[in-house]
This record gives structure tokens, sequence and C-alpha cells, in this order.
């Protein structure tokens, strides 16, 4: 059974000694990397759950140290349930200190099946109440309208998109893309 520490490059020294202090046998750090002035951190958690064997144990500092979403989270909780590897969150907001790290996880999946849930019933409700997502269709008439005066007459697409009340990538679209 190995004991891992995760660290992603965004650590701070009190940090980095309190992962020490919990006799890990090796310390995974992914290290941030620029890319067009902005820090971006490579997520290798997936590889790291894929690498780790049945009974060993992870541990990270918080969960703003994984850069994860709550879907990502709960996926990469139930990937790790799965493989019965143990996750420990040594920093988590003092409302959560007394639950397990278990229950936590726990906790932050069925958040997301809740949010997921919630998501899916919006939508839903939208469909029957008969809002749309999106953008509108355009009818034929108003697409050979588009195509007509753009084409035949020469109008610009500024013009175009005024005469027929679309936007002006949409006269592109259906104009100037017709042969593409």
């Amino acid at each position: 059974m190995n004991t891992l520490a995760y660290i992603n490059g965004d650590i701070t020294t009190e940090q980095y000694q309190d992962l020490i202090n919990q006799n890990v046998t090796s310390i995974l750090i992914d290290v941030p990397r620029e890319e067009n002035n902005e820090k971006v951190i490579d997520k290798s958690l997936k590889t790291i759950i894929e690498s780790l064997r049945p009974g060993d144990k992870l541990i990270i500092y918080d969960l703003t140290n994984l850069y994860q979403t709550l879907s990502e989270l709960a996926l990469f909780f139930k990937q790790a349930k799965e493989k019965e590897i143990e996750l420990v969150i040594l920093n988590k907001e003092e409302i959560f200190n007394s639950m397990t790290d278990k229950d936590f996880m726990e906790f932050i999946h069925d958040l997301n099946e809740e949010n997921h849930r919630v998501v899916q019933e919006k939508i839903e409700r939208s469909k029957k109440t008969s809002k749309s997502v999106g953008r509108p269709k355009l009818s034929q008439e108003n697409i050979k309208r588009i195509r007509n005066l753009r084409l035949e007459k020469k109008y610009t697409l500024r013009d175009t998109a005024e005469l027929c009340g679309v936007s002006v990538g949409t006269v592109h679209k259906y104009a100037d893309r017709v042969g593409e």
C-alpha cells in the first residue's frame, strides 16, 4: 500500500509541509506551464488514478488544488471508489470537518447527481412550455429572400441583414457559403 500526495504546483510551503507530515511514500506534482501568458495546469488526475492500486491512499491538501468542476470531482471520486483508493482531503471547509472523507465524497457525488437532475428537469420544463433554446429556425421564404438580395441583387451583407431582420452571420451562412 502506497501513500501518495498530489500537488498541482500552486501550493504554499505550509500546505506542502502538511502533506509531508502525512508520511507519504511519493509526491506527485503537476507543474503548471505557461501558454499565452496564462498558467495552464495539466489535469493528470486521470492518469494518477489509473496508476494507483486498490488500497493505495491519495492525499490532497484541498479541493481547490484539483482545479475540477463539480461533475469532474464527482467522476474523480467515483473512479477512486471503484478502484478502492482511499482519498484524504486535509483542508475541508469548516462545515465539512465533521464528515469523514468517504462521507464527504459521497456528498459531492450526491450533490452532482442532484445538480444534473435539476438541469434535466429545467430542460424538460422548457420543452413543455415550448421555450426553444438557441437560434430560431429561418423559414425557406426568408432564406430565399436572403439569397436573392445577396446573390442576385448584390446587396452588402449588412444591408441584406437589416432588410431581412437577421444577423450578418446568418446572411453569410445562407448566401455566401452556399457553394462550400
